[in-house]
């Protein structure tokens, strides 16, 4: 029997710092607000409300946390470059991560302020930081992206350049590109299969909520996953029923809370002038293609043949023919998909992918 989901929203990491469960979260407060404005009728009861859109808008949210920094959990020679650990992540803007049930939350945040409080005791320091969360809305992780692994407060110098004395070392390369150059990437042993959240599910995220037990290190990579064709990749994927037939139909479901255009679409095969339209919103690419194109969401197209190896070529704007502003619009519910091929010559495949949002 699946345990008790626990729904509050709990700051789980803020670029490499872990919150983890040793009392370290003591309290987290977040407040949201609206763009949309009223304005007084002249002649009636009550106001107007100016929405711009189906969603509301929302400005910049605040997210107000206090946390304690025990040190008696680190190795006794660490403990001096612990606070720099902590400093350098509150330097800089990162990405930040919230659990919520079996749904993990990201989005792009920075500390514009914070208070650290004196302590009596030499062995922890605490701060309260106002973090704001830059485009107002949280993305909701797609499983791929994500990958896991247990995470220990001692291991926090293992991907800091922090020493007693500048001494030169070996950098760890594991980057093939630019070999002349020393690219140090100290958690590349980290994204494999095992540790992607598609392999170890949702219901590991229970364990973020558990206190006195070591929490896990999230790592984001959008490509990774794709290397090891693991599931969960799409909202969607449509195939031609017959390699005989043109057209492509279906209907596949989104759990946005918030109506997002970052839509994604990916299709395989050989096609002529193909028509994708999702509801009522229509785009065509025109030409004729053999390998895989890619709409993004603001309807650049890349067209990557499937005889070339090299990068993809993106195609002049002449070339996409649309009949309303650029993006689909997706709500929270089921959307219907209709694809026009041009082409009764071999199977093609759509892909549809999906950035999720709340609040």
């Amino acid at each position: 029997m699946r345990k008790r989901e626990n729904l509050n929203r709990r700051i789980v990491q803020y670029g490499n710092l872990v919150i983890d469960g040793f009392e370290m979260l003591n309290n987290q407060t977040s407040r949201k607000s609206v763009k949309e404005t009223t304005v007084d009728r002249q002649f009636s009861h009550g106001s107007r409300l100016m929405m711009r859109g189906r969603n509301h808008l929302y400005n910049e949210q605040i997210l107000n946390v206090n946390l304690s920094f025990d040190t008696r959990k680190l190795r006794k020679e660490d403990i001096r470059f612990y606070k720099q650990h902590v400093l350098m992540e509150l330097s800089k803007p990162a990405r930040i991560w919230t659990v919520e049930g079996r749904q993990l939350l990201h989005a792009m945040a920075f500390v514009p302020n914070w208070s650290e409080t004196f302590q009596d005791e030499p062995y922890s320091f605490s701060a309260t930081l106002s973090i704001t969360i830059i485009d107002g809305v949280w993305s909701m992780a797609r499983q791929r992206e994500v990958f896991l692994t247990e995470y220990n407060p001692c291991e926090f110098m293992d991907c800091l350049d922090i020493r007693e004395e500048p001494t030169c070392v070996e950098c760890c390369i594991c980057i093939e590109k630019n070999k002349d150059h020393c690219n140090c990437l100290c958690e590349c042993d980290v994204f494999i299969r095992e540790n992607s959240l598609c392999e170890l599910g949702r219901d590991v995220l229970q364990d973020f909520y558990v206190d006195c037990k070591n929490s896990y290190k999230i790592h984001f990579n959008c490509e990774r996953g794709r290397v090891f064709n693991l599931d969960e990749e799409s909202h969607a994927t449509l195939c031609k029923e017959d390699a005989c037939e043109r057209m492509i139909y279906g209907f596949f479901r989104t759990e946005t809370i918030l109506a997002t255009n970052q839509v994604t679409i990916v299709a395989d095969g050989f096609m002529i002038d193909p028509i994708f339209q999702i509801n009522n919103t229509k785009l065509q690419v025109l030409g004729e293609f053999d390998g895989r194109l890619t709409i993004k969401p603001n309807w650049d197209v890349h067209y990557h043949p499937s005889e070339c190896c090299e990068g993809a070529i993106l195609l002049a704007f002449d070339q996409i023919v649309f009949d309303r502003r650029l993006g689909f619009e997706l709500s929270h519910g089921v959307h219907s998909f209709r694809g026009d091929m041009g082409s009764c010559c071999g199977m093609v495949c759509v892909n549809i992918f999906i950035d999720e949002k709340t609040i």
